[in-house]
């Protein structure tokens, strides 16, 4: 597969327009219209919602 077929398989699977992603990154999931680009924010917030973050800080390390 050359890179043209490359890059329109992915633009029909994964159609976005141009500044949709939070710093052009992904990973990225938009929550409540907030849009979370890293990974780690993104645990961090996923983990505080559930309740699972940790009460100290050797646990939020972990």
């Amino acid at each position: 597969m050359n890179n043209n077929s490359q890059s329109d398989l992915f633009n029909k699977h994964f159609p976005v327009t141009e500044g949709t992603f939070i710093f052009g990154q992904v990973p990225m999931f938009e929550i409540d219209s907030k849009p979370i680009a890293q990974t780690g924010a993104m645990t961090r917030y996923i983990a505080r919602k559930a309740g699972i973050y940790g009460s100290t800080d050797d646990d939020k390390a972990m």
